[in-house]
């Protein structure tokens, strides 16, 4: 069955609400087109996940580093993102060379030699309510080390910003937890988001699935009843695609 697409929502999705109301009806009310400028923290964050993905396809004895480095310049060459992303080819070589000394290092931890993961860059969603979606691309799941359940796991390229214990309040965390349980039957026991630069994770241990799903529902339906979306001022309002067409940024121009 297809789920009609008021109804479906991703963690960006439903992150960019809570953000800010306005630009949730620029992005997927109104689908006001934009052009985007390309960014080299996407490029370079499509391209690590690309290789990590060819890597971990392979058995663990036939990963080598020599493997991660030439996925990911197929990826960053394939990239249609890549022109105009970077001030200059020296700055994209600055990049790639960024990129290549994070996968060196990557491929010395032991999860790059033992880990064998059970999906990698799979879709998983869950029906809430019986006619809405929660869904989400999850880059990878494990099966749990002591047996029983799986492990989710999301690689971030960016800088750490959550607390220590604050992955369960993370959106995107919630809905990867019960997608997974949901898509693959199985209890989430752990997700698991893996800072690869700053070489640091956050742990989420899924209790009360339940009272969460319930959460995420009264968003939802939030979601739906809004009307008036009002814009809501930020930091991150410098870096919105959508900030010549607001009402808050044309005012702060006036």
């Amino acid at each position: 069955m297809r789920v009609p697409r008021d109804k479906r929502f991703s963690p960006s999705q439903l992150n960019t609400f809570v953000q800010c109301p306005r630009k949730y009806s620029f992005q997927y009310v109104e689908r006001v087109p934009i052009e985007r400028k390309p960014s080299p923290h996407l490029v370079f964050g499509s391209a690590i996940h690309a290789a990590l993905d060819a890597v971990y396809a392979l058995p663990p004895d036939q990963r080598t580093l020599a493997v991660a480095e030439d996925a990911m310049r197929e990826a960053w060459k394939a990239d249609k993102e890549r022109k105009g992303a970077f001030e200059s080819l020296e700055d994209e070589r600055a990049w790639g060379l960024k990129g290549l000394a994070l996968l060196a290092r990557i491929a010395e931890t032991d999860d790059f030699k033992q880990a064998t993961p059970r999906a990698l860059e799979d879709w998983a969603s869950v029906m809430v309510e019986g006619d809405r979606e929660l869904f989400g691309k999850v880059d990878r799941v494990d099966d749990h080390a002591e047996g029983g359940g799986v492990v989710v796991i999301d690689y971030k390229t960016g800088k750490c910003r959550i607390a220590e214990d604050g992955l369960g309040d993370e959106l995107q965390a919630q809905v990867y937890a019960l997608a997974v349980q949901a898509s693959m039957k199985t209890a989430v026991r752990e997700v698991r988001f893996v800072f690869l630069e700053a070489e640091t994770e956050r742990i989420w241990e899924p209790t009360e699935l339940d009272e969460i799903e319930a959460e995420l529902l009264r968003l939802i339906d939030k979601i739906a009843a809004t009307t008036e979306f009002a814009p809501a001022t930020s930091r991150l309002c410098g870096w919105c695609d959508y900030l010549d067409l607001c009402p808050a940024g044309l005012a702060e121009v006036g």
